[in-house]
């Protein structure tokens, strides 16, 4: 008896902890990395390249775009342009949103939030470190679909 009532507690609070939580909208974060290219479609992201180091996390909640950028192995001591890019679109294609300051090691990171604009489901991140040269300037991920 005594084990019965344990179980019940523990589903009791189970039940209470998912209670407490609420979905993170659409298909929940979508993680993807950037890649080395200058290869693109303003509607569909990135085109087949290498990977980087760098990703961005893109999360659609409550009519809100959020973007984390993570620059990781980056070009060091350089300032990133980036682009969140809606899809399918590609409206803000031609718009920066943030920049974003390497450290010497070529990390940095950035956040930006944007209201979800009428007919799009998806996003795609593109950071372009201007003034420089060489791999790693063009950093552009695929296009995330997110509700």
């Amino acid at each position: 008896m005594k084990r019965v009532a344990s179980v019940l507690v523990l589903l009791l609070v189970g039940s209470a902890v998912m209670a407490g939580t609420t979905s993170a909208g659409g298909n929940g974060s979508e993680k993807t990395v950037l890649r080395n290219t200058t290869s693109y479609s303003c509607g569909g992201g990135a085109n087949p390249a290498p990977d980087s180091d760098s990703f961005a996390v893109l999360n659609e909640r409550n009519g809100t775009l959020s973007a984390e950028v993570v620059l990781r192995n980056a070009r060091p001591n350089a300032t990133y342009t980036v682009w969140v890019i809606q899809t399918p679109s590609g409206a803000d294609c031609g718009s920066p949103d943030l920049t974003i300051t390497t450290n010497g090691q070529g990390n940095g990171t950035g956040h930006w939030d944007e209201p979800i604009l009428p007919g799009n489901n998806g996003a795609w991140v593109a950071a372009f470190a201007f003034g420089s040269s060489g791999p790693g300037q063009f950093l552009y991920g695929p296009a995330a679909v997110l509700s």
